[in-house]
């Protein structure tokens, strides 16, 4: 698993990837060639102290490289970008809540 790094890559990720959202969770993914997924999280400072951003990314990107373990079909190589809105974190299960915001974008 690797990481989003670039400006140009994080630009087209905005631009044209395809977005899905499930709670405060929102999933960006854009299939750019890459070899594996890479993926860049954006946490606003509303969520809480840096410490509590952190804690919150070392959990979702776990969760991101466990599900990708277990099904490499389900976590297609191309660039996502997770981001968290600034509504309070409030989420008991960020797994679960990132697992089914990657289920709602292989729909589209």
């Amino acid at each position: 698993m690797g990481r989003v790094s670039g400006r140009e890559r994080h630009s087209a990720l905005l631009k044209y990837g395809n977005r899905a959202q499930n709670g405060p969770i929102s999933v960006v993914f854009l299939a750019d060639g890459s070899e594996v997924p890479c993926v860049a999280f954006s946490i606003t400072r509303k969520v809480g102290s840096a410490v509590v951003r952190n804690k919150i990314r070392r959990q979702l990107r776990e969760e991101f490289r466990r599900l990708h373990l277990l099904d490499p079909q389900n976590i297609p190589p191309g660039s996502y970008l997770i981001r968290i809105k600034p509504e309070p974190w409030k989420t008991k299960n960020p797994q679960k809540t990132l697992e089914k915001a990657l289920k709602n974008l292989e729909k589209l």
